[in-house]
């Protein structure tokens, strides 16, 4: 795709597209100058405790807050919650909504888009989000949909994807806790994030008090979730390289990278167990293709080995479903998750689509009891014989 791109000379005056600048993995490029800091400056975004960074909309609210779908937004661990979303951003006021004779209407406790949006236990003032698709786009799209973004428990070295799956499990139970009835649930995951989504609903369709989450699941997004592994993001000389280019508070422990090695068979195993439960889930998958850059020591531990690759393959970034609607996207790995210029045309029709699946599942949450069909289960096929015909 780079090549594709590099290859268009022209220039304003003869009436052809101007030549755009091609879109490269850097851990110290990007278009927002928010972003130009290092990796430290967006621990502002980080906590002790897992939780929710930035909540937009409310349950029961009035106007604009009312809302009766849940879009959970969960980043890789150690990622930042906000800015996960706004690698390569939009350009601000990109997203304007609601009109402003929307705000005279109703006298409401959380702001609305375009100013900071917080959950009550937070003091710190996150940046202006309202060139974010993931609060603005989406609420555009889906004015009642409640946007929350996760953020992870600080990272140690006893950090395991399944305690981060309790984490969430947790999290989200309790701030869905006293519902009388049915509330959709969707997931937006970025990277190891997405391992951490699938580890929790697996787990919770194990205990019956956890039921509830899985009918309410209908639908889960994917931005290059390794689901078979990555052999760079479990290699431990490249730890250190894997901090800079997502932007970690730190690189990730062994006990993270350990579970991430290809062909790992507890991740195999959990892939195969979120296949039978995805086969009813509204599934989006976007895989990265540009390579990213990276730097390790080698055997030797002398020469520092500088490369590109693909962080998630797109045989590790691909389910395997039917249900699977995939797309690729011009962007690396640590980029993907906020779609950015280059990908418009793609981040509107993901809007759309993911609009029209939050409408079909109110109406369906309204008027039907879900019962899961697990057909992988209960299907059974025989065969008894092959025939030959001339």
């Amino acid at each position: 795709m780079e090549s594709q791109h590099g290859s268009r000379h022209s220039d304003a005056g003869d009436g052809r597209e101007p030549e755009r600048e091609p879109r490269r993995s850097d851990v110290t490029t990007t278009t927002d100058p928010e972003m130009t800091k290092s990796a430290r400056s967006s621990g502002s975004h980080w906590g002790s405790e897992p939780g929710f960074e930035q909540i937009d909309g409310d349950i029961e609210g009035c106007g604009y807050n009312e809302t009766t779908v849940d879009i959970i937004a969960v980043p890789c661990i150690g990622a930042s919650p906000i800015d996960t979303w706004a690698r390569d951003p939009l350009s601000e006021g990109y997203f304007t909504f609601p009109p402003p004779t929307e705000l005279d209407k109703y006298a409401t406790g959380k702001e609305l888009p375009g100013s900071p949006v917080l959950t009550p236990t937070i003091s710190r003032v996150p940046p202006k989000a309202s060139h974010l698709w993931i609060r603005q786009g989406i609420r555009k799209e889906v004015s009642k949909a409640r946007v929350m973004l996760y953020r992870h428990r600080e990272l140690d070295e006893d950090t395991t994807i399944e305690k981060a799956a309790d984490d969430l499990i947790d999290q989200v139970t309790n701030m869905r806790a006293g519902l009388k009835k049915a509330r959709p649930i969707f997931f937006i995951c970025h990277s190891i994030g997405g391992l951490v989504v699938k580890a929790a609903l697996v787990k919770a369709r194990k205990r019956e008090e956890l039921k509830p989450l899985i009918s309410d699941c209908h639908g889960i997004t994917f931005f290059a979730t390794p689901h078979r592994g990555s052999s760079y993001l479990s290699m431990p000389n490249l730890r250190e390289s894997i901090q800079q280019l997502l932007f970690l508070e730190r690189p990730l422990p062994r006990s993270i990278t350990s579970e991430l090695r290809l062909g790992y068979k507890p991740l195999l195993k959990l892939h195969d167990d979120f296949t039978d439960l995805a086969s009813e889930l509204r599934l989006w998958t976007f895989y990265e293709t540009i390579d990213s850059q990276l730097s390790g020591f080698g055997s030797n531990d002398i020469d520092e080995v500088h490369f590109s690759a693909p962080i998630t393959s797109i045989k590790s970034g691909l389910i395997g479903t039917r249900a699977e609607k995939a797309l690729s996207l011009e962007s690396d790995h640590a980029h993907c998750a906020s779609f950015g210029p280059q990908n418009l045309r793609i981040m509107h029709s993901y809007l759309y689509d993911l609009g029209d699946a939050v409408r079909q599942a109110e109406s369906l949450s309204a008027n039907f009891v879900h019962t899961p069909l697990r057909l992988s289960r209960q299907v059974k096929v025989e065969i008894v014989g092959f025939y030959a015909f001339s």
